[in-house]
């Protein structure tokens, strides 16, 4: 009985997370296209926005030099590139070059937090050993302001030297 009662809300929480994601990427084009019509000013509800005192962004730990916990550290690295997915391998390499991360065991450490965070629905398999950002994240970070300007031309914005029709 208990166990047929877990799965069945478990169902439901899947459903009702298929519908959420739906109802956000909705919300997302609605909210930019009301942006570019200049139809209203709009305002995206707290609630769809991650507290950057959970995850903040990379630079955040850049520049204050502070260690983040191997989540903030999996998610911070993440979020530069939201739909991307990566293998562990690579994650845990990013992390060790960045400093956040000892080389020593640091694989097996991502690959184990990366199954944890997959069930928590921070993450989302692509396939064995691939993880990327959960929709729910990815949406919210892509919508986040890029700041640190150093990374523009790897996202594909002009940098100066590079704006279009200029001469060089």
């Amino acid at each position: 009985m208990i166990a047929a009662n877990i799965k069945a809300v478990r169902d439901r929480k899947a459903e009702s997370l298929k519908e959420y994601e739906a109802a956000s990427a909705e919300l997302a084009w609605w909210l930019e296209g009301a942006k570019l019509a200049g139809v209203a000013d709009v305002h995206e509800d707290e609630e769809n926005s991650v507290p950057d005192d959970i995850f903040p962004p990379a630079r955040y730990f850049d520049e204050a030099g502070v260690r983040p916990t191997l989540r903030q550290a999996i998610m911070a690295h993440m979020q530069e590139a939201p739909t991307s997915g990566l293998t562990v391998a690579e994650l845990a390499q990013a992390l060790v070059r960045r400093g956040w991360l000892a080389e020593e065991s640091s694989q097996k450490r991502v690959s184990d937090l990366a199954g944890v965070m997959h069930g928590e629905d921070q993450l989302q398999r692509v396939e064995r050993g691939v993880y990327r950002l959960h929709p729910r994240f990815a949406v919210i970070f892509e919508r986040r302001p890029v700041t640190d300007y150093r990374r523009a031309a790897e996202m594909g914005f002009p940098v100066p030297g590079s704006w279009p029709g200029e001469q060089k």
